[in-house]
């Protein structure tokens, strides 16, 4: 029950643009998916004294994972490398990251969200090369194991589900 069955549902999707600006979007991100994440745990799990000492741990440590993970790098392969190329890739993985959900899905003149597939620039095609058809969204939302999206003819008749972001999630 996540982002390819849920999309743009505030409460399903943990990462949906809705009506938030790039970089307002790029700075909330982790903070949506860790609510999404929450939710979807409990809705699994059920909420028990159990389930909530669990949570508890895992939400306690994911940071310390994260932090450990930048040290073992740092240690691994100096600070040099950790500066010149750690940090910038992880920087780039996080702001393609958001673009990808952000430009793949926007608002249509009926206020629902649609996700799209992008190819029509040389950006979109480059990374769709290297990255196995990424901006191919709209058909991933569609066939969500696929390796490669883009080799799937999505000249289909079905819609995708669609969510309509409506006045009672706004707030």
């Amino acid at each position: 029950m996540g982002h390819s069955l849920n999309p743009d549902d505030p409460e399903r999707d943990p990462h949906p643009p809705l009506e938030l600006t790039f970089w307002k979007f790029v700075r909330e991100m982790k903070q949506t998916m860790r609510i999404v994440m929450t939710k979807n745990f409990f809705d699994q799990w059920g909420e028990s004294k159990e389930t909530k000492r669990i949570w508890a741990m895992v939400d306690f440590t994911l940071p310390i994972n994260r932090y450990l993970r930048a040290v073992f790098i740092f240690l691994l392969f100096g600070p040099a490398i950790f500066v010149f190329v750690w940090i910038p890739s992880y920087l780039v993985n996080i702001v393609f990251y958001a673009h990808l959900n952000y430009a793949t899905h926007q608002p249509n003149e009926d206020g629902d969200y649609e996700i799209l597939d992008l190819n029509s620039s040389w950006y979109y095609r480059f990374m769709n090369v290297i990255g196995q058809g990424c901006y191919y969204h709209k058909t991933h939302h569609w066939k969500p194991t696929s390796i490669n999206p883009q080799s799937i003819n999505s000249t289909r008749e079905e819609p995708l589900v669609s969510f309509k972001f409506g006045d009672e999630k706004k707030g």
